[in-house]
This record gives structure tokens, C-alpha cells and sequence, in this order.
């Protein structure tokens, strides 16, 4: 049976799909970054590569209206109000809390991790103007158009200072999962059973495992990441009713996904600025702990979860100590929220 949900109602069970992956976006940090002289490879991470796409695909799911609320140079205001200007913020304390060489952020595509919400603000803003240009989009053109981009990014080289600049390789390989969300979001109602359908989840299954047991070419493996993506979302549809609870872990994953901009953005200060936490990780990845364990990525998925929580529970409660402050609330975590 098809949900009627209203534009304006919040559905937990997309904000808990959020909170999950923002902890595995944490995790992913932990062990690139905290691990980076090891030498370890983490398979669970390997396998939770999904979470970019998945945040694009919701960021074109629920930002979908069937009616546009504002025109352009309003919708423009709030997006900038709410994405950019943080993002230019944050940017401008982590270079100062850093000490980095602002010329390597700024012409850097990845924005030393800052890219997301600057991506995500330019694909928001180009959605816009196309959305604009037209009555109604016609997402079959728009979708042919974000696969040859995503394509095309793959030649796009990120030591071309205007690529680097505006970060036009990834706005073009994440374009595609944000029209995702918009169609399956605008026709939902024949989604939804196309998703259900046995056979169709059976093969979208086989397309999320794929890239876990064997090699998939790049061309192709947009392809799987959106199937992982539907995948994830069909599971968390399907325990909404949970998610609607008041049980401990539903409202956890709950609260995450409603703080994932300030997870995002502070989470980097606690990981890298704090001495022990990198040859702590590097030390567990090299003794017993880990590599010696039989069950290496079980033992590996409880210590590095069980920091990212508390990483997650910290940056909540900066959020917190912050908030009293409203200026200083709305310039670090954008005016929208």
C-alpha cells in the first residue's frame, strides 16, 4: 500500500537512512584518514561506499516540491543562506584551525572534505534554472544529460584549476543521483510498486552486491551505487513504523539524521586536530586488535562504530553549547535550519 504523505510532513524514516549514513561518513574518515600510515584495508568500508550518493539522491528526494514555493532569486536567498554560506564559513575557521595553504582548498575539487555542501548548493542551483526554464521537466532528457555528465567527470582532471576551482568533477558525477531522487520522488506512486515487485528487488540486490564481489567498470557502476541506494531506501520504508516510534534506536538514528549538516562540518575538528586519535587507530590496525583477530572487520566495525558514535554525540552537543548564541548558530550551520 502507497504512504500519502503531505510535502510538509517530516518522514523519519528518511532522516534515520541520513543518520545512518552520516556514521558510516564518519567511519569512512576514521579509517582513511586516522589509518592512512598503516597500510589497513577496512572491507566495511570498502562495501558502505554508498553514502554520497545516498545523501545526493535524498537531497533530490525531499527537496522536490510538485509546486514551486518561491521564485528563483528567493529559492536562490535561502539555498545560499542556508548551504553556502555556512560552507564559506566552516571553510574559512578550518583553514585558520588547520593551518593549510588556502589556495590548496580553494582550487582543490574536495575542498580538504568541504566539498559536499558546495557541490550540493551548485547542483541545487542548476536544478533551479532548469526547473525554471520549463513548465514541467521532462526527467527522461534531464537523466540522459546527468549520465553523460557523470560519464564525462571521469575525464574532467582535478589539476585543471577551474575544475578544482568550482569543483566540476564531482557536481558532475553526483548530478545523476540527485535527478534520481527527484524522479523517484515526483512519480513515486509507480515506483514504489516497481519496488516491491519480487523480481525487481531481486535483481536490484544483485546489482547493490555486485561491486562487493567483483570488479564493476566505471561506466557501470553509477548503475550499482543507485541500486544500493534503492535498496537501503526499501528496507527503511519498510520498517518506517519503527522509525515513526519512540524506541531508543529509532529515535537515535532519528536525531542523527536531523543533525547531519553539523555532524558533517564539525566532525573534522574532533578527528585530526586530537593527537592520540590517529596512532591510536594506526596502533589498533597494526597489533592484535585487528589483523590478528579472526573476526577482523566484526572487531573493526565495534571499536571504529563505537568512536564514531562518540564522535557524532560530541559534535550534537557542541551544536548545543553553540546554540544560545543565534548569530554565531545561524552563520556555522546555515540561516534555514
Amino acid at each position: 500500500m502507497i504512504q500519502s504523505v503531505k510535502q510538509s510532513r517530516r518522514l523519519n524514516y528518511i532522516d534515520a537512512l541520513r543518520g545512518v549514513g552520516m556514521a558510516f561518513v564518519v567511519y569512512h574518515h576514521f579509517i582513511l584518514m586516522g589509518m592512512r600510515d598503516s597500510g589497513y584495508v577496512s572491507l566495511v568500508r570498502e562495501y558502505t561506499m554508498f553514502t554520497m550518493p545516498l545523501f545526493f539522491f535524498i537531497s533530490g528526494f525531499v527537496g522536490f516540491r510538485r509546486k514551486p514555493l518561491v521564485g528563483f532569486g528567493g529559492s536562490f536567498k535561502k539555498k545560499a543562506l542556508g548551504l553556502l554560506l555556512p560552507t564559506v564559513v566552516i571553510f574559512l575557521v578550518s583553514m585558520a584551525y588547520f593551518r593549510l595553504d588556502p589556495a590548496e582548498w580553494v582550487f582543490a575539487s574536495y575542498k580538504n572534505g568541504y566539498w559536499f555542501t558546495w557541490v550540493l548548493f551548485c547542483i541545487l542551483v542548476c536544478w533551479e534554472v532548469v526547473d525554471g526554464a520549463f513548465e514541467k521537466v521532462n526527467l527522461w532528457w534531464v537523466a540522459l544529460v546527468a549520465a553523460v555528465l557523470h560519464v564525462g567527470s571521469f575525464k574532467l582532471n582535478d589539476g585543471i584549476p577551474w575544475v578544482g576551482l568550482a569543483s566540476a568533477n564531482l557536481i558532475c558525477a553526483n548530478f545523476v543521483y540527485f535527478v534520481a531522487g527527484v524522479a523517484f520522488r515526483r512519480s513515486e506512486v509507480r515506483f514504489w510498486p516497481l519496488l516491491d515487485n519480487k523480481y525487481v528487488s531481486a535483481a536490484m540486490v544483485l546489482l547493490a552486491c555486485l561491486p562487493m564481489v567483483v570488479t564493476v567498470y566505471w561506466c557501470f557502476a553509477f548503475v550499482c551505487s543507485i541500486a544500493q541506494v534503492l535498496v537501503l531506501l526499501k528496507v527503511f520504508r519498510h520498517y518506517s513504523a519503527f522509525f515513526d516510534s519512540r524506541k531508543c534506536l529509532a529515535r537515535a538514528t532519528n536525531t542523527l539524521g536531523r543533525h547531519t549538516l553539523e555532524i558533517y562540518f564539525l566532525h573534522y575538528f574532533l578527528l585530526f586536530k586530537i593527537d592520540f586519535v590517529c596512532p591510536w587507530l594506526t596502533a589498533l590496525s597494526n597489533d592484535y586488535c585487528f589483523r590478528g583477530h579472526s573476526c577482523v572487520y566484526l572487531v573493526e566495525f565495534v571499536v571504529v562504530g563505537a568512536a564514531t558514535m562518540v564522535v557524532c554525540g560530541a559534535c550534537m552537543l557542541l551544536c548545543k553549547i553553540v546554540k544560545p548564541f543565534p548569530l554565531l548558530d545561524k552563520l556555522l550551520f546555515g540561516f534555514t535550519r
